[in-house]
């Protein structure tokens, strides 16, 4: 149940950046780029009033302006090398280091705990005592969550900003002129991930063993299913306030990128482009292709129920995607530009909805990626012919050609159990050709 009135939330961000960078060579064969960045942000909140008086809001409050939230001085450093392995220049190494502070932007941090809150609302565990399945006051039983009002929300004052890190390493090849190879390996880890989290209701207090039951892609709620142990709120937690903490999690995502690649540049009327690459997740999200897995939209699990069927919380699965595009100079000045995209599809699991003791609960009910989404595989074609009109000046016109096998695989599919599962929502738009002109001066 939710009890919502609109309001006017306000937010600031103050920031400051400085970058200096230098290029050093160490002999004829290797060379170091090194830089720094810094930035300043300082959130604040001005002065506020909440909203009028209304059916579930008593009373109008104001709230005083707070100039300085929270204030991060960051500082980013970048290397990078280039050494030439052969000492011909034709076969290069390359690697790079990179920290990136993340910009909080004005709803990062100041929504989060601004207690004028964009919408006020209180969320209830709802009880149709008179089973008339309509809702009228007095039905409702547990407050879940709470968005708005005085003593609503906290700020770790120790919250510290979220950071990618990333290393890199490529080795480049010339095979034989105007073709060469590319092979490339990246590591990327986001952390200090930070969320909204009931101050109340810490991981710890859901600690009251109760089985659950998979209910099938039917979504057939009941005890015949597969049992799976789950855990209820401690009863002495339910009766406390909400009080919302905007804190770091323990949680980390790291992603882990393979990549090879082949170019052959212009020449002999063709050129070619291939690559390959595949990436490992081991992040924490809230959602993927529109199907929602955690409570709250949290980057990191909120009760051990968010964990079941993953890994410690993070979700691990692997993609792939490969593609070939390139350029082709056929006979009456055409310019015919061909381009296949292969993807894997995203892998998932199935999800079911139980009503717990604290409110509502997301299961999955397979370890995720036990389900893929379709492969998706396009071919589309651009044919262009360029006309000189003088003076360097040309028209040209195109046409385009997307999709052009007509695959239909879908895009988005709903995970959920029910009479919907699998059902998609979104899928490849269909064969679609496109015609233009351009003008070049």
């Amino acid at each position: 149940m939710l009890f919502q009135s609109p309001t006017a939330s306000l937010n600031g961000l103050r920031t400051t950046g400085l970058y200096a960078s230098d290029l050093w060579r160490v002999g004829p064969r290797l060379s170091f780029t090194v830089g720094v960045t810094y930035d300043r942000y300082q959130s604040y909140l001005p002065g506020q009033t909440g909203p009028p008086v209304g059916p579930f809001n008593a009373q109008q409050v104001s709230f005083a302006a707070v100039d300085n939230l929270i204030t991060w001085n960051t500082f980013a450093p970048r290397l990078g090398f280039t050494y030439d392995l052969s000492g011909d220049g034709k076969t290069v190494l390359k690697g790079n280091y990179a920290l990136y502070w993340w910009n909080p932007g004005t709803t990062a941090i100041d929504s989060l705990v601004n207690p004028n809150a964009p919408d006020w609302y209180r969320r209830y565990v709802w009880k149709d005592t008179n089973g008339d399945g309509i809702w009228e006051p007095g039905e409702q039983t547990t407050l879940e969550t709470q968005k708005g009002g005085v003593g609503s929300t906290q700020l770790d004052p120790n919250l510290k900003d979220q950071r990618t890190r990333e290393v890199a390493f490529w080795l480049e090849r010339e095979m034989f002129p105007n073709f060469g190879v590319h092979a490339g390996f990246i590591w990327r880890r986001i952390d200090q991930l930070y969320q909204s989290d009931n101050l109340n209701r810490p991981v710890s207090a859901y600690d009251v063993p109760i089985t659950v039951h998979d209910p099938g892609p039917a979504g057939n709620l009941g005890t015949s299913g597969p049992a799976i142990q789950a855990w209820n709120l401690d009863p002495a937690a339910l009766t406390l306030p909400v009080v919302n903490l905007l804190h770091n999690t323990p949680g980390k995502d790291d992603f882990y990128n393979i990549e090879f690649a082949a170019n052959k540049r212009l020449s002999r009327k063709w050129a070619l482009n291939a690559s390959y690459a595949y990436r490992w997740n081991r992040d924490n999200s809230s959602a993927y292709f529109g199907n929602t897995l955690r409570a709250n939209s949290a980057q990191d699990v909120s009760n051990p129920n968010d964990a079941i069927n993953t890994d410690n919380g993070r979700f691990d699965f692997g993609l792939w995607a490969a593609k070939i595009n390139g350029t082709y100079e056929a006979p009456w000045g055409l310019l015919v530009t061909p381009a296949v995209r292969i993807q894997a599809g995203q892998p998932y699991a199935r999800i079911f909805t139980v009503t717990m003791n604290y409110g509502s609960q997301r299961f999955l009910a397979e370890p995720f990626a036990s389900e893929h989404q379709d492969n998706i595989y396009l071919f589309d074609v651009r044919v262009e012919k360029k006309i000189p009109i003088g003076n360097g000046r040309a028209i040209s016109g195109f046409i385009d050609g997307y999709n052009l096998t007509n695959a239909n695989p879908a895009q988005n599919i709903n995970w959920n159990s029910g009479g919907t599962f699998q059902l998609p929502t979104t899928i490849v738009p269909p064969r679609l050709a496109r015609f233009g002109a351009r003008f070049d001066w």
